[in-house]
This record gives structure tokens, sequence and C-alpha cells, in this order.
């Protein structure tokens, strides 16, 4: 009986794998780790078990993506804009200044929804994927960017994220923070850092502050004329997509509002 437990324990975190791989030859090694684990336990019915259950949740991951990019598919036809399932050369270029670029290893950037394209703002939502660890302690992070390009902006370097329990911590230890004391609530919920206060203070007024408070897992990254917005591992929902490009619209409207209010005494 333990024999069996424990070989059914180490079959189901490499299942865990599979169901996280995206390409074919991560999945055909994923399986074949499964195969090596029950044939060394000799049991050729887990054997079959697992890689039938291996290959169905694989299959679900794959089927469920497949539906998200026709449902965006779709709504981008609605609206008449441009969708791509896989990126463009120039579409690889979408995620760099943002500091995700960084974090782990094999960036996949997949359904390129280019949401509006003028002279006065560029807005494209994209999903970006990157894996973090090796082997079995891997693993993705799934997330929707929007990235708003708008000539007229000129903003200081600034990064905007909630204040979880890892930050409070960061806190504790020296990290910067920009406080509101008149806006406790946002204060609370985020952390603003940048190089330029002054002028952050003056940038988030009171409406972009008041505006801000109640969305939750926002984190925001400007510099000069670019914007990046996600909510660290949460892709957007198709049908959440209207809503999520008419808020980034206010919210851009709203730091034009504050870049134009620099200079004068914050509130």
């Amino acid at each position: 009986m333990h024999r069996y437990a424990g070989s059914l324990r180490g079959a189901l975190a490499l299942g865990f794998v599979i169901v996280f791989a995206r390409q074919a030859s991560a999945t055909t090694l994923a399986v074949t780790g499964i195969l090596s684990a029950a044939t060394s336990s000799n049991n050729t019915l887990l054997i079959v078990l697992l890689v039938v259950g291996a290959t169905a949740l694989c299959g679900l991951v794959l089927y469920a993506d497949y539906v998200r990019s026709n449902k965006i598919e779709a709504f981008a036809r609605s609206l008449g804009v441009p969708f791509r399932r896989k990126p463009t050369g120039s579409d690889n270029a979408l995620p760099i200044g943002c500091s995700l670029e960084n974090k782990g290893r094999n960036h996949i950037i997949a359904n390129v929804l280019e949401a509006l394209h003028t002279d006065e703002l560029v807005l494209t939502l994209f999903d970006y994927q990157y894996t973090v660890g090796f082997g079995r302690q891997s693993q993705n992070y799934n997330q929707t960017i929007a990235r708003m390009q708008a000539p007229l902006l000129k903003l200081p370097y600034f990064n905007l994220y909630p204040e979880t329990i890892f930050a409070k911590m960061g806190k504790v230890f020296g990290a910067s923070d920009i406080n509101f004391s008149d806006a406790p609530e946002f204060s609370d919920n985020y952390i603003l850092r940048g190089g330029d206060e002054a002028a952050l203070r003056a940038i988030f007024t009171p409406a972009l502050r008041q505006f801000l408070e109640p969305l939750q897992h926002l984190s925001i990254e400007g510099a000069d004329d670019v914007l990046f917005l996600y909510r660290w591992q949460r892709r957007t929902k198709p049908r959440d997509l209207a809503a999520a490009i008419e808020q980034n619209k206010r919210l851009l409207a709203l730091l034009f509002e504050g870049q134009q209010s620099m200079g004068q005494s914050p509130g």
C-alpha cells in the first residue's frame, strides 16, 4: 500500500507538469517521466491510467486555450480590429519596458489584440506567459498585459502594484513607497515607487487615486509615453475585454489630467 501511495504521489506531481506544458516536446518529456516512474514500480495498470489521464488533462488545457483564442478573435471581429493568435516579429517587442519581460524564461506571447490604433493612442492587449524554476519545481505564470502608447504622455518612471504581505515585508526592510495622507485606502492598497516623487504626487491626483482604490490586483508601470497594465497571474476573460479596454482608456485620461497638473502644489 505504501509503495502504491508513493508511486501515485510522484506520478501526480509529474502529471501537473503535463497540465501546464504548452509545447509538444515538453509534453513528451513529461509523459516519459511518468512512464519511467511507473515502470520502476512494476505497475502496468498505473502506467495506463497515468498516461490516459495525463493525455486527457493536456488535451483539456490545449482545448481551453483554443476556445479562449476563438472568443477573443470573435470579439476582435466585432470591433473590426486586428487579432493574431501568434505574434509577429514586431509583436515580440511588445513587453519591452515591462518588468515581466525580465522574469523567468520561455516567454510566450499569444492572442495579440490591437484594440485601438490612432495617432493619439495605440492600445494593444496580449497574453503573456513565462516559466520560473526547472523540472518538477517549474511553474508557468500567465497574465494579460495591456500596453498603451500615447505620444502626449511624458511620464516619469513609476511602478504601482498591490500591497501584498510580501510588499509590506519589503517596506519593513527599507523599500520605498509613496503614500498619500489624504488617501489612506489608496496607500493601504498599493505600493507606488518612482524616481521623481514630486511629479508622481502631482500626477496621482485625488481623482486618479479614487478611481484606482476599488480595483483589485492591478499593476501599472509607466515611463515616458508608454504604460503597461496587468493583473499578475490573471488573464482577462474574453467577456471582460470590452470593460477592460474602457477602464484602460479612463485611466489614461486621468493620467493626462494629472500630467497637466504637474508644477502645481500636490494635493
